[in-house]
């Protein structure tokens, strides 16, 4: 019996230990514009074990732990066409690749420079997005160029950027933005969500903004917050000090642009963009 009970406790471990390595984030690359639409190259990241990624895409990797609980990062790219309200109008799936190390930055773009000469080669008379901005909001609501609200008159989400209000529309697509596979994700409501990360690109006409909305384990559990004088209750109690952050990385060439968002425990993600024409 007592056998028995140990192997039941292995199983739940492995069975919760795979269930702790998943997470997910749906991440927009814009390119240029294109008769008044958005050209993007768009990224699913999700994060397994390698024992579910080889058991579910039937794969081989070598495991240095037992169970196969050595993360796996799967990146699966798409060439995307949008309207400047984020209504997707058109994607094709470019590629997908599985990266077993812990920062996935180099695989991602080889990706992604194979996707960009793909769609250079495609549009001629492609308007190219210069990078302007990059900043880690640290999953604050409110940073230092946008701001999530709640339009308590019209009772929708909407992004405010420059002392202008911008709605936020995009809960139409989500399938492909992998919405329907999240329990974090709450239809029509930003409530739920911080913001990790904002980005600017801009032409000569327009400039596209892009947060990057959020959630995860320590926000939900309260943990992180934008309040200094916020300390813990108890010995047990956590407090994380959100500090809106320029980070290390280069950004101001297209070609070059991609980088690894922040992640939660659990974590949950996905890109919101409005345009701002000039």
């Amino acid at each position: 019996m007592k056998q028995k009970i140990i192997l039941f406790l292995l199983l739940l471990y492995s069975i919760n230990g795979f269930a702790c390595m998943n997470t997910y984030q749906f991440k927009i690359f814009p390119i240029g514009v294109y008769n008044d639409y958005i050209v993007t190259i768009d990224v699913k990241i999700y994060r397994t074990s390698i024992y579910e990624g080889n058991r579910k895409y039937d794969l081989n990797f070598k495991s240095k732990d037992t169970l196969g609980m050595d993360e796996m990062w799967i990146i699966e790219t798409y060439h995307s066409v949008y309207n400047k309200n984020q209504k997707l109008i058109s994607t094709t799936a470019l590629d997908i690749v599985y990266s077993t190390k812990s920062d996935y930055t180099k695989d991602l773009q080889k990706t992604y420079v194979t996707g960009f000469e793909k769609i250079l080669m495609s549009y001629k008379e492609l308007k190219l997005f210069k990078p302007d901005f990059l900043s880690f909001c640290d999953y604050k609501k409110k940073c230092r160029i946008i701001e999530a609200k709640k339009d308590t008159i019209k009772d929708n989400d909407i992004i405010v950027y420059k002392e202008t209000n911008y709605p936020v529309t995009i809960t139409q697509d989500e399938k492909y933005y992998g919405f329907n596979n999240s329990p974090y994700f709450t239809k029509n409501s930003l409530s739920s969500y911080s913001i990790s990360s904002t980005r600017i690109y801009r032409t000569n006409k327009i400039e596209i903004i892009i947060g990057h909305f959020g959630t995860g384990h320590e926000l939900s559990m309260g943990w992180i917050t934008d309040d200094p004088e916020k300390k813990p209750k108890d010995e047990s109690d956590i407090v994380i000090l959100a500090k809106e952050h320029i980070p290390e990385i280069k950004f101001d060439e297209i070609k070059t642009s991609v980088y690894k968002e922040p992640l939660l425990h659990h974590g949950f993600g996905y890109d919101i963009f409005i345009i701002n024409e000039q």
